[in-house]
């Protein structure tokens, strides 16, 4: 996870690293033709050059479904990166710090983001697509790492909206102490949420038993408005969130 300290010494530094070489065996944006990138952008944190190289992958689409290839690629300290000599198709860029679990109640970046699909065509025969995120998200959670939220209570799930991706829906996901899926609310713009303890999938009025209590584990997820979690619009989700149910 980014830290926001760190993220405030980077923004500091900001001017050191501007003489930052390119990534290996590559040409920058701007700086070269270009002629042989399939795809190219920037990743952002809040705003900011990231300060640290950040490893990008790709999913492809088979015809039914995105499919993760096994291509990657870093970038520098800037966020620059590009992908070099696709084959032709649909493709969703993403970034997954590859935690399971916050491990600090400075909840300030996403577990996992997946970029909108772009099309490849073949080199040579167009411009190379520009794909460029932000996977900053200042959270501030009302109910923070191990925190305790009481069922049935005015305790709510609570949080700021994604940075950079303004009007996006947002589910939350409850999971017990094995993250199990227990609770998942309707998918909405709003950004708070409230659950009565009860078992349920996509509805904020769950009706199944659940007596379940202590540790358990929630995620915040987005999505693009009028596509699905995991299609051809932009998605993601935060790390799992531990905090102990109570009733």
């Amino acid at each position: 996870m980014l830290k926001r300290t760190s993220v405030l010494a980077v923004t500091l530094a900001m001017t050191a690293l501007a003489g930052c070489g390119n990534l290996p065996g590559s040409t920058m944006p701007g700086i070269g033709t270009g002629s042989d990138v399939s795809i190219l952008g920037r990743v952002t944190h809040l705003g900011q050059a990231p300060g640290q190289d950040l490893t990008l992958g790709l999913k492809r689409f088979d015809g039914a479904n995105f499919q993760k290839v096994g291509i990657t690629t870093r970038t520098n300290r800037q966020g620059d990166y590009q992908f070099q000599a696709l084959t032709a198709g649909k493709y969703q860029v993403f970034y997954d710090d590859q935690g399971e679990i916050v491990d600090s109640a400075d909840v300030n970046t996403v577990g996992a983001y997946v970029d909108a699909a772009v099309q490849v065509v073949d080199v040579g025969m167009g411009s190379a697509p520009n794909v460029s995120f932000d996977v900053g998200w200042d959270l501030s959670p009302t109910i923070k790492p191990n925190a305790t939220f009481r069922a049935n209570a005015s305790d709510r799930f609570s949080f700021s909206s994604k940075y950079g991706d303004y009007g996006s829906e947002y589910q939350i996901l409850v999971a017990d102490a094995s993250k199990s899926s227990v609770w998942s609310s309707a998918w909405t713009k709003t950004t708070s949420f409230a659950w009565n303890g009860n078992r349920g999938s996509e509805t904020n009025s769950p009706t199944g038993s659940y007596s379940g209590t202590g540790t358990h584990y929630y995620q915040v997820k987005f999505r693009t408005p009028g596509t699905k979690f995991g299609g051809e619009g932009s998605y993601g989700q935060t790390k799992w969130i531990p905090f102990s149910l109570v009733r």
